[in-house]
């Protein structure tokens, strides 16, 4: 039987741009509220990893995941949320592959599909937020042609979608850049009073280098009008040009032969790859009406937030072995992070691939470190009742959720 590999996996048209040598401008500050709150961790060893052990198992009648794209969350009741395939997705799947919550108390499963607004051939979906409740948004960039090679104006319009709890559309809502900026949308959060938080990267003009010229942290309100940038301190940016190194795909680095190898991919992280730091950033909700919002950074960067746009403190966590990068994060019922670490692909001695870490989001410290066995299959998340929940294939093929507890 072949093995399931999750990974995150980008495949949106400015991702063969952003393939290039990239120069770098000076970002302009920009004022916001900032609080001065911050906390890092001790660069220590971390704790001695703890074996997890099998504590149950939850089955279900849906097809298993081969591919998981840009993350998997979960709300206060244990639901799981994942764009999922069945299949290897692909250039023709991937943009408008289904959100699918999967719910343990009635082992059943609803999929939240990408609509195409009127007027647009072509839609991207770019990741989605789930609030601690279970109310589930998407984050759609759109666009007006089909991408093609040609050096056209076809900028994303970023969207963000509001879906009912049975999976249909109640809502979709253009959100309203600044005059003259065109941005890539990565990450969507909404506050508790119905405001919008996006990050993503500002874009140049098409055929011009580099593909981005800067991060764009911007809070718009519950109809998609701009209220003003989010400044976030020692935030990730652009490098001088002679600090950038190429990067250029290779074979070894496809999703597809790290699927192979049986190894979890994670972005490729070229030296000084500001961007992807931001590409492969997430955010996730508090129970509290805060928005954790983490750059892909190693160390990690992570940024609490409140519903008032206000940074209440930057925390910065060393990673449980050098270099890796923060992928995935769930909040315990205490209130603790579960997070989820990966080696980038092409990293040496990468080994092992990725480290799950119990972290205190006030001061950083990791205080746990866990090894899962090998077929345990892809982290998701920490359930109410603390068990380490992932998604795997069963015996009989279907979608399972496997319950684990650390000895």
């Amino acid at each position: 039987m072949l093995r399931r590999t999750a990974f995150r996996y980008c495949s949106m048209p400015i991702a063969a741009a952003l393939s290039v040598i990239l120069a770098a401008y000076a970002a302009k500050p920009q004022s916001h509220n900032v609080s001065p709150n911050i906390a890092q961790s001790k660069r220590s060893e971390a704790p001695p990893a703890r074996q997890l052990y099998l504590a149950g198992r939850v089955p279900f009648s849906a097809p298993p995941p081969m591919a998981i794209v840009a993350g998997v969350q979960c709300d206060a009741d244990g639901n799981i949320y994942a764009r999922y395939s069945p299949a290897l997705p692909n250039r023709f799947t991937l943009p408008k592959l289904p959100l699918t919550r999967i719910s343990l108390a009635s082992r059943s499963v609803v999929q939240f599909h990408v609509p195409t607004p009127e007027g647009y051939a072509f839609v991207q979906s770019q990741g989605f937020y789930v609030e601690p409740d279970g109310s589930v948004y998407g984050l759609l960039a759109a666009y007006r042609q089909q991408p093609g090679p040609k050096a056209v104006p076809n900028f994303p319009v970023p969207m963000v979608v509001r879906y009912q709890d049975d999976g249909t559309v109640d809502s979709v809502i253009k959100l309203q850049l600044p005059q003259g900026v065109h941005v890539q949308p990565f990450r969507l959060a909404v506050f508790p009073d119905g405001h919008l938080l996006m990050t993503g990267l500002v874009m140049n003009s098409p055929g011009r280098l580099p593909p981005s010229t800067g991060v764009f942290t911007g809070i718009f309100d519950r109809g998609g009008g701009y209220a003003g940038p989010l400044t976030l301190p020692d935030d990730v940016k652009p490098k001088p040009m002679g600090q950038v190194r190429v990067f250029r795909p290779g074979a070894s680095t496809s999703p597809g032969n790290a699927r192979a190898k049986g190894i979890p991919t994670a972005p490729h992280k070229p030296m000084n790859a500001w961007f992807l730091d931001v590409m492969f950033g997430f955010m996730l909700g508090s129970p509290d009406g805060n928005v954790y919002l983490f750059r892909a950074s190693s160390p990690a960067r992570l940024y609490v937030l409140s519903s008032g746009g206000t940074v209440l403190r930057r925390v910065v966590i060393n990673p449980p072995v050098p270099g890796m990068i923060p992928s995935e994060a769930s909040l315990t019922s205490e209130g603790a992070l579960l997070l989820r670490f990966s080696q980038p692909m092409g990293a040496e001695n990468a080994q092992p691939s990725q480290v799950l870490a119990l972290a205190d989001p006030g001061t950083g410290k990791i205080t746990e470190t866990y090894k899962a066995p090998p077929r345990a299959g892809a982290p998701a998340c920490a359930s109410p009742e603390d068990e380490i929940l992932f998604l795997r294939e069963s015996k009989v093929g279907h979608l399972e959720v496997a319950e684990y507890l650390p000895r």
